[in-house]
């Protein structure tokens, strides 16, 4: 079992627990192969940024976070894939395809059309 907590307890402060994961996943969890780097891995869909920053007005605190290394980071990634590890916590890693124009667009406005590669079913 898999548990995800996607938002901080309070999305409007920087201040609280951060989120348990911080993710915004759904589909189909996808294990890896053994594989260098990632045994014991999983990946999901993922759309935290558009979901916690973009389509979201005002858009959650913890969007401004530009440290890779903080618990409240979410970075300005299209659509795709995130990896977890083996205790669920997000290896802050990333798969997706390109989606121009997409982690340029401010906060809480409507992103550009998604490409082919990023439109969601």
């Amino acid at each position: 079992m898999v548990f995800i907590d996607p938002d901080p307890a309070n999305p409007d402060s920087l201040t609280g627990p951060p989120p348990r994961v911080g993710r915004h996943v759904n589909g189909k969890l996808c294990f890896f192969p053994r594989l260098p780097g990632l045994n014991h891995k999983f990946v999901i869909a993922d759309d935290t940024w558009r979901e916690s920053c973009l389509d979201q007005n005002p858009p959650q605190a913890r969007c401004s976070v530009t440290r890779r290394g903080s618990p409240f980071f979410v970075g300005p990634d299209p659509d795709g894939w995130a990896v977890f590890k083996r205790n669920g916590k997000w290896a802050r890693r990333h798969i997706h395809t390109a989606w121009p124009g997409f982690s340029t667009t401010p906060l809480a406005m409507s992103h550009p059309p998604a490409p082919q590669g990023n439109i969601d079913p």
